[in-house]
């Protein structure tokens, strides 16, 4: 039985919205209470001392057993994380394209912050819609950006609803990272924001340029189900059926 479970069965016996089992709980955990009173009264008879001892005994026990129980369910609680396959992980590039999304809560910062590890990360290329622009969202990352030492490029693409432009301006930022840091560097094109049409178009410019293609998750918890509160989206590489996934 995992964790997970033993966790399930145990809140089945102290949650009060489950009546029945709850009453059940209630009742072993006074008839437990019951027979050691009565084997301290067997073992050291009923004086004023041995209920005095007992007493004492409670005072002090009762709260031990509160932090005991309390750590325990906190760590059965745990959550407990889906890990991301070996194949799928992204390693740090030095060179970063990000279809800009503009939704407030979508994950480009944590991306910035991945491959920003062992300050892997040189250049990244923000590819912004004019909704984008009217939110300032591209201001944000480009601070980010610069303040981690991280030269950031702005492209712009004034029709989010065709796929022709995030491909021009994905093969543009390809070809311009290739020019700064070498025909052979790992460019690395997020598609997680973005409409439909823009991602079908970078899809297309990392087919025909060899760029290797990320798309943001969230980290679950197996328990729930849900996004782990806390922990960042991290990335996982996007594969062509032939196993092409750029350089």
């Amino acid at each position: 039985m995992g964790a997970h479970q033993v966790n399930e069965f145990l809140s089945r016996f102290i949650d009060s919205r489950a009546p029945v089992l709850f009453v059940v709980g209630s009742l072993v955990l006074g008839l437990f209470s019951n027979a050691v009173y009565g084997l301290v009264l067997v073992l050291f008879g009923d004086s004023p001392w041995t209920l005095i001892g007992i007493v004492v005994a409670a005072a002090v026990i009762l709260p031990l057993l509160y932090l005991s129980f309390r750590a325990l369910v906190r760590a059965f609680r745990r959550p407990q994380t889906t890990t991301i396959a070996e194949d799928l992980r992204v390693l740090p590039h030095p060179a970063l394209v990000l279809l800009v999304s503009a939704n407030k809560n979508a994950p480009e910062r944590d991306m910035i912050v991945h491959h920003r590890q062992r300050a892997t990360l040189r250049h990244c290329w923000l590819i912004v819609t004019p909704a984008v622009r009217a939110l300032g969202r591209h201001e944000d990352l480009r601070y980010e950006l610069h303040s981690h030492n991280v030269e950031a490029h702005l492209l712009d693409l004034e029709d989010a609803r065709q796929a022709q432009g995030s491909y021009a301006q994905v093969r543009r930022a390809v070809r311009e990272a290739r020019a700064l840091l070498g025909s052979e560097v790992a460019v690395i094109v997020d598609i997680t924001g973005g409409t439909k049409p823009m991602t079908a178009g970078a899809v297309l410019a990392c087919r025909e340029t060899g760029a290797a293609m990320e798309y943001a998750v969230h980290i679950q918890s197996r328990g729930s189900g849900g996004p782990v509160q806390g922990v960042p989206s991290a990335p996982i590489l996007i594969t062509f059926a032939d196993g092409e996934e750029g350089l």
